[in-house]
């Protein structure tokens, strides 16, 4: 997603216009657990993720596509099934992308012994 920084607006935009990643989001809204299916826009991924890092309020209409939402913790089984079989979402996408990361990060500390920072 780093490189998606660098593309020209016009080339941004017709990106997030062809493609979204699925993303499940759970969160409170005023006092109300919820949860929503969102095709992120590539373009914005990475500020959106920033945000949830720092535990900044996120309005997630300004980062993607509402595909489905509802109220309580998780979705439905039903939606979830459906989410997978209509748009390929992961509901474990985050930690699985996580664990691939920090596999690569130590394979290169064990292959050249640098860390980064």
């Amino acid at each position: 997603m780093e490189n998606i920084a660098n593309l020209s607006p016009e080339l941004a935009a017709e990106v997030d216009d062809t493609v979204g990643i699925v993303q499940l989001i759970c969160g409170e809204q005023n006092h109300r657990t919820f949860w929503a299916y969102v095709s992120m826009y590539p373009s914005k991924y990475q500020d959106y993720m920033a945000k949830v890092a720092a535990h900044e309020t996120v309005n997630v209409t300004e980062y993607g596509i509402v595909i489905d939402t509802g109220w309580g913790t998780l979705p439905p089984q039903d939606v979830q099934d459906r989410m997978k079989t209509e748009f390929g979402a992961d509901n474990n996408f985050e930690t699985e992308l996580n664990k691939i990361v920090q596999d690569a990060y130590n394979q290169e500390i064990k292959n050249t012994g640098q860390t980064y920072s």
